[in-house]
């Protein structure tokens, strides 16, 4: 007994020191992920920096994806609207409304929303309309304006230019900067042998040192030749972007992973889907060498009966001759249910509330959430562009006031139920 109790003394614990230990890749997934950022050399071997890649995927994935493409449909939908005026002059306000109704703003605000939400980057750039001495006379008198320029500039049109195809080269905070359009092949041929007046005005506009680049050089290739973009015509606006970022980060960019998982899974889910035609026919003769074994003669006459072609065969068979065909199993690897992880991941990171299946709690408090966001892009749509414009054009016009532009409310949610 004295022996046992000496022995349950001197007993020690055993301490796992793996539980302790800390992984130094714990991590690893993070710091591997791709920054949307990329470092260019420009024409004047300057740093230039783009976001190229990053949004060129996201375009790919808007063109392939049908639950990319709607999700960002369904909130440039939900984001346009009529436009209605208030303050200022009657007047003021009629020429507004007459300007925008003249560009077309219904079809600039799709493109604009649908940029913004798919790159989050939208660079605007104006064409200005120089008018003649008799026009600007007409417009004085219709509208009243006193105080107006005699040579008048109007916006004609404005385009949504691709973002994939800007640089920037500027200072260190990014607050300010010069960007650059990187020219196309396409777009080089046409300022090499320009054919219209509005061509040959583009090329007259460039620095010297970028029309004797595309005059001199032979196969430039792509993002060899920058064009500077005028500051004063172009507008650029961003989705959620901070100071210290050169760019904004488009949306749906955290599941492009997902979306890239998803769809090799419906590719794998293909190629089994293919063999299910491969299909074999396993016949089964005689029986256990006790019981009688198998007759080679009824085995080769069986196998000289399905190498015949013939469409029409006779099979003539005892009770020891069984027929099936032998199909994959493939319905475990065809479960739909794999999906289900990768389907969450990409509508939590898409926020596509409306083609999700939840409870009705949940769904009404996302619509809020959903139309909050809504209401952030209608915000910087009109004060990041449409107000600046309107007091631009009203200053260039005279007007001693100016109106306020404001979106009409969208609301998607049913009165009948929450009465």
């Amino acid at each position: 007994m004295a022996k046992h109790e000496t022995v349950a003394s001197s007993t020690r614990t055993r301490r796992n020191r793996a539980a302790d230990i800390v992984r130094t890749d714990r991590f690893r997934n993070i710091e591997n992920g791709m920054i949307p950022f990329k470092y260019s050399r420009g024409v004047s071997d300057n740093s230039n920096i783009e976001v190229r890649d990053t949004i060129i995927l996201c375009q790919k994935a808007y063109y392939n994806f049908s639950v990319f493409r709607n999700t960002i449909d369904l909130m440039t939908e939900f984001s346009i609207s009529n436009l209605y005026y208030t303050g200022g002059s009657r007047k003021s306000r009629e020429f507004f409304e007459t300007l925008f109704s003249k560009i077309n703003i219904d079809d600039l605000q799709s493109r604009f929303f649908r940029e913004y939400y798919r790159s989050g980057n939208v660079f605007i750039y104006r064409f200005n309309a120089k008018m003649e001495k008799s026009d600007a006379l007409k417009i004085n008198q219709t509208f009243g304006l006193s105080e107006a320029n005699e040579n008048i500039e109007i916006p004609s049109k404005y385009i949504i230019l691709n973002p994939s195809d800007i640089q920037l080269q500027g200072s260190i905070a990014f607050s300010s900067g010069v960007y650059y359009k990187v020219i196309t092949d396409y777009e080089l041929q046409i300022l090499r042998n320009p054919q219209t007046d509005e061509q040959r005005e583009v090329f007259e506009s460039l620095p010297e040192e970028t029309k004797k680049l595309i005059k001199d050089s032979k196969n430039v290739g792509m993002a060899a030749v920058t064009i500077p973009l005028n500051t004063d015509r172009l507008v650029a606006v961003f989705y959620k972007k901070q100071d210290y970022e050169p760019f904004a980060v488009p949306m749906g960019y955290p599941v492009l992973e997902d979306i890239n998982w998803k769809q090799e899974m419906k590719q794998m889910d293909m190629a089994v889907a293919r063999t299910t035609n491969q299909a074999i026919l396993l016949i089964t003769m005689g029986t256990t060498p006790q019981d009688g074994g198998v007759n080679q003669k009824n085995l080769m006459a069986m196998q000289k009966l399905f190498e015949n072609e013939s469409v029409g065969r006779v099979l003539i068979s005892d009770y020891t001759t069984e027929a099936k065909f032998v199909i994959p199993d493939i319905g475990n690897i065809l479960d739909p249910k794999k999906y289900d992880v990768v389907n969450q991941d990409i509508q939590m990171g898409l926020n596509n509330i409306l083609l999700s299946d939840e409870k009705f709690a949940n769904t009404s408090i996302k619509v809020q959430v959903f139309m909050e966001r809504l209401k952030q892009g209608r915000r910087v749509f009109l004060e990041n562009f449409l107000m600046p414009e309107i007091r631009r054009v009203s200053k260039e016009m005279g007007f001693k006031n100016y109106p306020m532009a404001h979106f009409e409310e969208v609301d998607l949610r049913d009165t009948s139920v929450y009465s």
